[in-house]
């Protein structure tokens, strides 16, 4: 059998459905579900569409870095070319940083909205590559793409629609833009970062509410305290507390911490990072409480395969929302409840 190899550029965009509960516009009279409600740009990255259903759509820019690559695919018998094997491993890994970015987008505008309603996120949905969806644009309208996937993504949302109506949550005009505003923002304030990667710790952060809000307590608890010790390794850097580092305009909290060598700082672990920054009087000794008991936590699972409970994965939560707080300045927190 003769053997080739095919080429073509690999889409440039998918759609994901982040929440069963909530929806970018009125669906329940008749309304194209495709509509799209409100589009903006993510700085190179992407453009991102808000749904009528309630979906998101990312077209990720040409020149960006999640940028579409040539896919090339073996066709035939025999060994398959090491080429194209290091391409399907590249593919794999746009593919899992363009979903890491996906559910960044969510987390963040559903944390945020949340904020402002001083409520928490509920029917939140980790998006994986078995729940994406391909679509196109033809004149103006949105066009899915007809596999499973898109039965499996959108008939629960149909269904919840119908069978529960009365609680659809419509996320108005007035807070997309909101949410909008604070993508904006976070997109500024990343690039002031100088340790954590604050994409995929707020993804982290946002998987692990949807651990949480699913009891998988213990999973939550492990995601979370990553994120734990990365932002607060960051507020030592956006308060220029070690070494040559200079305090970022954001960081206007007070404090008496007298700063350190970064050598010193290397060697300091999470218990003496928090000391410090509570004996200097940057964090409370509340949220230094917690800290500690997340710590005892934490070591205790990993070291020692102890059980961990809800209201502590609950706790670890309120932990990560006030560390983030040292380091965004608009509302956000995701909080999730368990039943």
């Amino acid at each position: 059998m003769k053997t080739s190899i095919h080429e073509y550029k690999f889409p440039d965009r998918f759609l994901i459905v982040p929440n069963i509960e909530e929806y970018f516009g009125e669906f329940r009279n008749g309304e194209n579900p495709s509509d799209v409600i409100e589009r903006a740009l993510f700085g190179d990255v992407a453009e991102i569409l808000f749904v009528r259903l309630g979906a998101l759509g990312f077209r990720f820019l040409g020149e960006g870095p999640l940028r579409s690559i040539t896919r090339y695919q073996f066709v035939g018998q025999g060994a398959v070319p090491e080429h194209v094997m290091e391409n399907e491993d590249a593919i794999i890994e746009l593919q899992s940083r363009r979903l890491s970015f996906a559910n960044f987008v969510a987390g963040a505008f559903f944390g945020h909205i949340a904020a402002t309603r001083r409520g928490a996120i509920s029917g939140a949905q980790f998006a994986g590559m078995d729940r994406i969806i391909g679509f196109g644009e033809l004149g103006g309208e949105l066009h899915l793409e007809n596999t499973h996937h898109l039965h499996d993504a959108i008939v629960p949302k149909i269904t919840y629609a119908s069978e529960k109506p009365n609680h659809v949550r419509i996320t108005t005009n007035e807070e997309i833009k909101s949410g909008l505003a604070f993508l904006s923002h976070l997109e500024e304030r990343r690039r002031q970062f100088r340790s954590a990667d604050l994409l995929e710790c707020l993804s982290s952060n946002y998987q692990a509410a949807i651990l949480h809000g699913q009891q998988h307590a213990s999973a939550s608890v492990a995601v979370n305290f990553s994120v734990v010790e990365a932002l607060t390794d960051e507020i030592f850097n956006a308060y220029g507390l070690f070494g040559d580092r200079t305090r970022q305009d954001f960081a206007k909290r007070s404090h008496s911490i007298a700063r350190i060598s970064k050598s010193k700082f290397d060697h300091l672990n999470l218990k003496s990072k928090i000391e410090l920054l509570h004996s200097g009087g940057l964090i409370s000794s509340f949220l230094h409480q917690r800290i500690e008991m997340a710590r005892k936590l934490r070591n205790s699972l990993m070291h020692e395969g102890a059980p961990v409970r809800p209201r502590q994965s609950g706790d670890m939560q309120t932990v990560v929302r006030d560390l983030w707080s040292y380091l965004v300045d608009q509302p956000f927190e995701l909080m999730s409840a368990w039943s």
